[in-house]
């Protein structure tokens, strides 16, 4: 039953989701999913990713799927239809997590638990990023809210649906949605062991897998889910941040309820034999998971998100042992929220009317004249959004590195009309290729006060580079 707290939480995460979704420029990773879903509906290949001129298997297909498909209902792929997947994944967060939350304790604790996910400021970052990480996140709490919903059932739907719910989060962003979901769920399913070992268990399973199978087998691929999902976390090949980044990271994700956490972690080291057995199980599925996470040697920032919804748990529950902290905590709450809304709804809006990539691709179409159709786009070790919004749906950008002056001149010569991009801080690398060249600026979003040298050398210039009309041949 939908109660009036429940649609109160329901309304502002919706809000806050969703509010001027649009409105900001493509961010990093988000220009890569964003050229990627382009060339697949440019070429009508949906189980080949490719991002420019390369293969890129880095993540399964289904989020790229998922932002194609709501193009069809946004006007074409957009920053709205890019970024809805993962608002609608945000959503479906804040409702497992007050599910479960509501399940494990009590109506309280679940409310409680949905807000803290919501007001935390990292979690709303990334549900409003084009990216399969909170994909990963909403499909692994839906599996375990569907285990703790029927863990007294173990039934062939129930094993099915779970394994369901596995087999396509692991098509987000690989076979870690798989690992996580186990070792959350496992310190509850070692107490009862012996019901879940039935036919139904591994006639369950068989769906999730088949499903999980099904691109790779259309496609091919099986060597890249053994590179990326086995190779990587025993002998990584990047993103190879140290062991402890994520002691460092997990207080900036969980603001502004860092400061609650010792508090939790007093509570559990003191009152372990006196907690329920749902709050040593969160306990104990967030140790777990902040060891497999530190253990591989393919480590980011952001890989630890799926740990937040269960701190969040922990600190709800804590939160719903005294009144006067729930009461705290919805304003502390609601101040987050309102902050976070009015940063979407209005500064940034505000900001990209100064500045950022949609004002540059409308200078260089500028420069470029009535003849914009027939220009060329080069990326120069310029992030893939530059290609994003300087290329177009009929043609596809390329990207060369800016260390490779052998490629840059000889597509030159090969294409006689070509914008060179590239980052302010690598100007010196194509001095050859540019002189006198017609050059566009990319125009800081940031207010001065705010400009930092460092953050001036990111920007892009554009070089407009024609090549001299051959002059006639005398007869």
């Amino acid at each position: 039953m939908l109660t009036r707290p429940r649609l109160l939480l329901y309304t502002t995460a919706a809000l806050l989701l969703l509010a001027m979704l649009g409105t900001n420029q493509l961010w990093t990773m988000e220009g890569r999913w964003a050229e990627i879903c382009r060339q697949m509906v440019r070429t009508g290949d949906y189980l080949h990713p490719r991002l420019f001129q390369d293969d890129y298997y880095d993540k399964p297909v289904l989020s790229y799927w998922l932002m194609i498909v709501c193009s069809w209902f946004t006007g074409g792929l957009n920053e709205w239809s890019l970024r809805l997947p993962s608002a609608a994944a945000g959503l479906l967060a804040i409702f497992c997590v007050q599910r479960l939350g509501e399940r494990l304790w009590n109506r309280d604790a679940g409310l409680a638990a949905g807000w803290v996910l919501l007001s935390c400021g990292m979690f709303v970052f990334w549900a409003r990023i084009a990216s399969a990480d909170i994909l990963n996140l909403a499909g692994i709490l839906a599996a375990v809210t569907w285990y703790a919903e029927r863990r007294e059932r173990p039934t062939f739907t129930t094993y099915a649906v779970f394994g369901l719910i596995v087999g396509a989060t692991s098509l987000t962003k690989g076979l870690v949605a798989a690992a996580l979901t186990v070792i959350i769920i496992l310190p509850d399913v070692v107490t009862g062991w012996r019901r879940h070992v039935n036919p139904w268990l591994f006639l369950g399973a068989l769906p999730g897998m088949a499903l999980f199978a099904a691109p790779f087998v259309l496609g091919g691929g099986f060597d890249l889910v053994w590179r990326e999902n086995f190779v990587r976390y025993f002998r990584a090949f990047d993103h190879t941040d140290p062991w402890w980044i994520y002691l460092r990271t997990l207080p900036v994700y969980l603001l502004p309820w860092t400061f609650v956490l010792p508090f939790v972690g007093w509570r559990i080291a003191t009152r372990w034999k006196s907690l329920t057995p749902a709050t040593r199980w969160m306990a104990w599925s967030s140790l777990g998971v902040l060891v497999f996470m530190s253990l591989s040697t393919s480590r980011r920032d952001y890989y630890i998100l799926p740990i937040v919804p269960l701190l969040a748990l922990l600190t709800a529950d804590w939160l719903a042992e005294g009144g006067r902290r729930a009461r705290v905590a919805r304003g502390i709450s609601m101040a987050a929220c309102s902050i976070m809304l009015v940063y979407v709804a209005i500064a940034v809006p505000v900001s990209m009317t100064r500045g950022g990539m949609r004002i540059f691709r409308a200078d260089v179409q500028a420069a470029a004249g009535a003849s914009w159709e027939s220009w060329d786009v080069v990326l120069l070790s310029a992030a893939p959004d530059a290609g994003w919004y300087l290329g177009d749906p009929g043609r596809a950008a390329y990207r060369i590195s800016v260390d490779e002056p052998a490629k840059i001149g000889e597509f030159l010569r090969d294409h006689p009309r070509t914008i060179l991009v590239v980052r302010r801080r690598r100007l010196e690398s194509v001095a050859g290729f540019v002189e006198g060249c017609p050059r566009v600026m990319e125009k800081s979003r940031l207010p001065a006060m705010l400009e930092r040298p460092s953050h001036e050398e990111e920007l892009l210039v554009a070089f407009l580079v024609q090549k001299p009309a051959a002059k006639p041949t005398p007869q």
